[in-house]
């Protein structure tokens, strides 16, 4: 398991429970990067370690975040809504498509 995988398997479900339903992926992100601060620093420095000559570390990271909940949906008790994903503000400032998700 990664240290990335790690890290959200321990922290994804208290996270998940101070989200309101439904939450988009980014609620998720930002809430675990405030919540828990060193160990999003940490998934940043793995992720980090896994550039290539293009790095976009925040994006490689947050996309890692997002299959987690998609791959652990029954285990954090969550359901993917929809096929048309939110506009939200990514860490750039910019509007990008995110991931719905409700609590079961």
């Amino acid at each position: 398991m990664s240290r990335i995988a790690e890290i959200l398997s321990s922290r994804a479900p208290k996270v998940i429970c101070g989200l309101p339903d439904p939450f988009t992926t980014r609620m998720f992100i930002w809430r675990l990067a405030d919540e828990y601060q060193v160990d999003y620093v940490e998934m940043l420095i793995e992720a980090y370690n896994e550039k290539n000559e293009q790095p976009r570390i925040f994006h490689n990271l947050h996309a890692q975040i997002g299959r987690y909940l998609l791959n652990h949906t029954e285990e954090l008790g969550i359901d993917k809504l929809g096929k048309i994903k939110e506009t939200d503000i990514n860490p750039f400032g910019r509007e990008t498509p995110t991931q719905l998700w409700g609590k079961r």
